[in-house]
């Protein structure tokens, strides 16, 4: 005759299991997380136009290939002014099925010249609008890429002066359109608006739209917190460039006159110490009348034009800062919304 399993032996085994599964779970989530897909929250306006303040979307990093820092800290050493020594060996990009595309929506970390591991500092998403090695310039708030106008996605935001027609209650059409104010109205018939090309014609097939144009910055008004901020390069929102993006394997010559456009890729990215004496430059104290870059670059933009800050501020997005490609609305904040592929 068998004797009887006790109650109290079943117990822990039943804890184990529970723990392992739990153990188990957490130790996928965190592998699809690292190498395959990642949940991501939208913070901002930037992406106004196609992605709203919080909506929730799924970022593919299998597209362009996972990052896999190396990075490794240890408690801070006699007279170590961070709270952690950070160790980096590098990151290494496992191979994509796809390379990054004009007019892909990235997800990147903040480029910078951070302390921090390029790994976890802030996340950032826009638009990619060039490639290494094109040649971008924004003219009246039209891109060109290599000289060719470029067609962007119609739910780009431009800025906008529109006046009503007399008697129209501007707040409720505003309101129903779900158009972003780019500053409060004093008589509810004038404003600056941040809108879509679709959501300018359903105001214009409203009737109630009495006068609008495009609210462009004056060619020559200069603004000193756009990059590459430097006197020499007269440039604003509007009017931006010529400027060619730095590309892997891609020399490009150096002097005093250009020097501030890639001052940060040379030095912050690809850690090399630079000098100008004079009119020349010296890199790793040598004399350095070209530069060949080490790795890819791109221009990004917010599809929230005026309320964006994006490579026209901080400059490029080096390869190496890239987490994947946002592919998916998965859930959103805004009515009506489309939860396919991002456009």
């Amino acid at each position: 005759m068998e004797e009887p399993i006790e109650a109290d032996k079943i117990k822990p085994k039943r804890k184990l299991t529970i723990v392992r599964l739990l153990f188990g779970g957490f130790f996928l989530w965190l592998i699809l997380r690292s190498f395959f897909f990642q949940v991501m929250y939208i913070p901002s306006s930037s992406m106004r136009g196609t992605l709203h303040e919080g909506d929730y979307i799924l970022v593919n990093k299998l597209a362009f290939g996972s990052r896999m820092p190396m990075t490794l800290f240890s408690l801070p050493f006699s007279g170590s002014e961070t709270y952690l020594d950070w160790v980096i060996f590098g990151y290494h990009r496992a191979p994509g099925y796809s390379g990054v595309k004009r007019n892909d929506v990235l997800v990147f970390n903040l480029p910078g010249s951070n302390s921090l591991p390029i790994d976890i500092r802030k996340p950032f998403i826009k638009r990619c609008m060039a490639l290494p090695g094109d040649t971008l310039e924004i003219k009246n708030g039209i891109i060109f890429i290599n000289s060719k106008q470029t067609t962007g996605p119609q739910w780009i935001q431009q800025r906008y002066f529109i006046e009503l027609k007399s008697g129209t209650d501007g707040e409720e059409l505003i309101k129903r359109f779900e158009i972003q104010k780019a500053a409060p109205s004093a008589d509810k018939i004038h404003y600056v608006i941040f809108a879509t090309t679709y959501q300018l014609n359903q105001l214009r097939a409203s009737g109630k739209l009495a006068v609008f144009s495009a609210d462009h910055i004056d060619k020559k008004a200069y603004t000193n917190s756009l990059f590459p901020h430097d006197p020499n390069f007269k440039w604003n929102a509007d009017f931006y460039g010529p400027l060619c993006i730095p590309q892997k394997g891609k020399p490009v010559q150096l002097n005093s006159k250009n020097i501030s456009l890639y001052r940060s890729v040379i030095v912050d990215y690809e850690k090399n110490k630079l000098e100008l004496k004079r009119d020349s430059v010296f890199i790793n104290s040598e004399y350095a009348p070209s530069y060949t870059f080490k790795q890819d670059y791109f221009f990004v933009l917010g599809d929230n034009r005026y309320d964006s800050e994006d490579s026209r501020y901080w400059g490029f997005v080096p390869e190496s800062h890239i987490i994947g490609k946002a592919s998916m609305l998965l859930a959103s904040s805004g009515p009506s919304r489309n939860f396919s592929l991002i456009h």
